[in-house]
């Protein structure tokens, strides 16, 4: 298993989340691994390893700024929604549920 952090980057807006550590599995073969989407639970504010803050820092550069994790987490305003595959919600509604990080972060395949 191999440990890492991810970065999400918003397409819409220069707009980063840092998300949690997570181990990815490798294949038996070696020739592939897997992992699963980031969802709004997954939002951390800092990276372990990198006590300097230069990720940050580097995101900042490109005029990135970072996603608090009490920020992503607060639900949209009633009556709206984002069209994502993020975050598992058992929530049937649409409009019922959805965080600002599913809005930011929508994700479609």
């Amino acid at each position: 298993m191999t440990r890492y952090v991810s970065v999400s980057l918003c397409r819409i807006a220069p707009l980063a989340a840092i998300m949690k550590i997570r181990e990815r599995g490798e294949a038996i073969d070696g020739k592939g691994a897997y992992s699963s989407l980031p969802t709004v639970d997954d939002i951390t504010d800092s990276i372990p390893w990198d006590e300097r803050g230069h990720a940050a820092a580097t995101l900042a550069k490109y005029g990135y700024r970072i996603l608090s994790p009490e920020v992503g987490r607060q639900t949209m305003s009633d009556g709206l929604a984002a069209d994502t595959l993020l975050g598992g919600r058992a929530e049937k509604d649409p409009y019922v549920g959805h965080t600002i990080f599913d809005g930011w972060f929508h994700w479609m395949d």
